[in-house]
Protein backbone atom coordinates (compact mmCIF):
# COMPACT_ATOMS: atom_id res chain seq x y z
CA UNK A 1 0.00 0.00 0.00
CA UNK A 2 2.87 2.03 0.19
CA UNK A 3 4.00 2.70 -3.26
CA UNK A 4 -0.12 2.81 -4.14
CA UNK A 5 -0.30 6.51 -3.06
CA UNK A 6 2.80 7.61 -5.31
CA UNK A 7 0.92 6.36 -8.90
CA UNK A 8 -2.68 6.01 -10.02
CA UNK A 9 -4.43 2.89 -10.87
CA UNK A 10 -3.66 3.01 -14.53
CA UNK A 11 -0.10 3.46 -13.69
CA UNK A 12 0.57 0.99 -10.98
CA UNK A 13 -0.65 -1.93 -13.07
CA UNK A 14 1.56 -0.53 -15.57
CA UNK A 15 4.32 -0.82 -13.58
CA UNK A 16 3.27 -4.69 -12.52
CA UNK A 17 4.40 -6.92 -15.03
CA UNK A 18 5.71 -10.33 -15.11
CA UNK A 19 9.41 -9.38 -15.07
CA UNK A 20 8.14 -6.85 -12.10
CA UNK A 21 6.89 -9.17 -10.55
CA UNK A 22 9.15 -11.88 -10.98
CA UNK A 23 11.95 -9.67 -9.88
CA UNK A 24 10.03 -8.53 -6.42
CA UNK A 25 9.45 -12.52 -5.80
CA UNK A 26 12.98 -13.53 -5.93
CA UNK A 27 14.89 -10.58 -4.12
CA UNK A 28 12.61 -9.76 -1.72
CA UNK A 29 10.51 -12.66 -0.68
CA UNK A 30 12.97 -15.56 -2.12
CA UNK A 31 16.19 -13.44 -1.11
CA UNK A 32 18.34 -13.86 -4.33
CA UNK A 33 18.46 -10.86 -6.04
CA UNK A 34 20.87 -11.92 -8.65
CA UNK A 35 18.99 -15.16 -9.87
CA UNK A 36 17.66 -13.21 -12.60
CA UNK A 37 20.46 -12.14 -14.18
CA UNK A 38 22.20 -15.25 -13.35
CA UNK A 39 19.48 -17.22 -15.53
CA UNK A 40 19.90 -14.69 -18.02
CA UNK A 41 23.61 -16.07 -18.06
CA UNK A 42 22.37 -19.77 -18.17
CA UNK A 43 19.69 -19.16 -21.03
CA UNK A 44 22.70 -17.35 -22.97
CA UNK A 45 25.69 -20.21 -22.70
CA UNK A 46 22.75 -22.38 -23.52
CA UNK A 47 22.00 -20.24 -26.79
CA UNK A 48 25.59 -19.91 -27.63
CA UNK A 49 25.81 -23.62 -28.33
CA UNK A 50 22.67 -23.80 -30.49
CA UNK A 51 23.23 -20.86 -32.08
CA UNK A 52 26.79 -21.67 -32.94
CA UNK A 53 25.20 -24.90 -34.38
CA UNK A 54 22.28 -22.96 -36.61
CA UNK A 55 24.51 -19.78 -37.14
CA UNK A 56 22.55 -17.27 -35.71
CA UNK A 57 22.64 -14.89 -32.88
CA UNK A 58 22.32 -15.45 -28.74
CA UNK A 59 20.76 -12.48 -27.17
CA UNK A 60 18.50 -13.62 -23.95
CA UNK A 61 15.78 -11.07 -23.84
CA UNK A 62 13.58 -10.28 -20.77
CA UNK A 63 10.24 -12.42 -21.56
CA UNK A 64 12.45 -15.25 -22.44
CA UNK A 65 14.19 -15.15 -18.59
CA UNK A 66 10.62 -14.75 -17.67
CA UNK A 67 9.18 -17.61 -19.41
CA UNK A 68 12.07 -20.07 -18.43
CA UNK A 69 11.19 -19.25 -14.90
CA UNK A 70 6.97 -20.17 -15.92
CA UNK A 71 8.29 -23.27 -17.83
CA UNK A 72 9.72 -25.11 -14.38
CA UNK A 73 6.37 -23.64 -12.49
CA UNK A 74 3.78 -25.95 -15.28
CA UNK A 75 3.80 -29.38 -14.82
CA UNK A 76 6.65 -31.68 -15.84
CA UNK A 77 8.71 -28.34 -14.92
CA UNK A 78 11.74 -28.67 -12.85
CA UNK A 79 10.87 -26.30 -10.10
CA UNK A 80 6.66 -28.31 -10.21
CA UNK A 81 8.18 -31.90 -10.13
CA UNK A 82 10.67 -30.52 -7.56
CA UNK A 83 8.19 -29.18 -5.10
CA UNK A 84 5.59 -31.81 -6.47
CA UNK A 85 8.38 -34.63 -4.30
CA UNK A 86 9.37 -32.10 -1.57
CA UNK A 87 8.54 -31.40 2.09
CA UNK A 88 7.69 -27.81 2.35
CA UNK A 89 9.16 -28.26 6.42
CA UNK A 90 9.80 -31.65 8.43
CA UNK A 91 9.44 -31.60 12.20
CA UNK A 92 12.02 -34.31 13.71
CA UNK A 93 11.04 -33.74 17.62
CA UNK A 94 11.63 -30.29 18.63
CA UNK A 95 13.84 -28.87 15.44
CA UNK A 96 11.87 -27.62 12.71
CA UNK A 97 13.75 -27.93 9.03
CA UNK A 98 12.72 -25.58 6.40
CA UNK A 99 13.57 -24.13 3.11
CA UNK A 100 14.53 -20.11 3.87
CA UNK A 101 13.37 -19.75 7.21
CA UNK A 102 10.65 -19.42 10.13
CA UNK A 103 10.35 -15.58 11.05
CA UNK A 104 8.30 -13.99 14.02
CA UNK A 105 5.84 -12.88 10.98
CA UNK A 106 5.77 -16.09 9.66
CA UNK A 107 4.97 -18.02 13.10
CA UNK A 108 0.85 -19.60 12.96
CA UNK A 109 0.75 -18.08 9.12
CA UNK A 110 -1.06 -20.48 7.03
CA UNK A 111 -1.97 -19.63 3.16
CA UNK A 112 -5.56 -19.90 2.38
CA UNK A 113 -6.34 -22.85 0.20
CA UNK A 114 -8.38 -20.68 -1.93
CA UNK A 115 -5.16 -19.22 -3.29
CA UNK A 116 -4.38 -20.34 -7.13
CA UNK A 117 -1.59 -21.78 -5.97
CA UNK A 118 -2.51 -23.91 -3.12
CA UNK A 119 -5.79 -25.37 -5.32
CA UNK A 120 -4.30 -28.75 -4.77
CA UNK A 121 -3.09 -28.65 -1.13
CA UNK A 122 -4.96 -29.37 1.67
CA UNK A 123 -3.77 -29.08 5.47
CA UNK A 124 -3.81 -32.60 7.25
CA UNK A 125 -5.58 -32.31 11.11
CA UNK A 126 -3.84 -31.71 13.95
CA UNK A 127 -0.38 -31.98 11.84
CA UNK A 128 0.08 -28.95 10.00
CA UNK A 129 1.82 -30.78 6.97
CA UNK A 130 0.18 -30.15 3.31
CA UNK A 131 -0.57 -33.19 1.28
CA UNK A 132 -1.07 -32.77 -2.17
CA UNK A 133 -4.57 -34.09 -2.79
CA UNK A 134 -3.85 -35.49 -6.43
CA UNK A 135 -2.31 -37.86 -5.46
Amino acid sequence: KKGEELFDAKEWRALDTRKTRLLWMLEDTLGCPNTFEFRREELALMKRKTAREEGRGEAVEDGEVVSSFLEGLRPGGCYFEYLKHADIAVRLGNTLFVHGSVSPQSIDFVPSLRLPFAKNAALLPNTGHYVNQEG
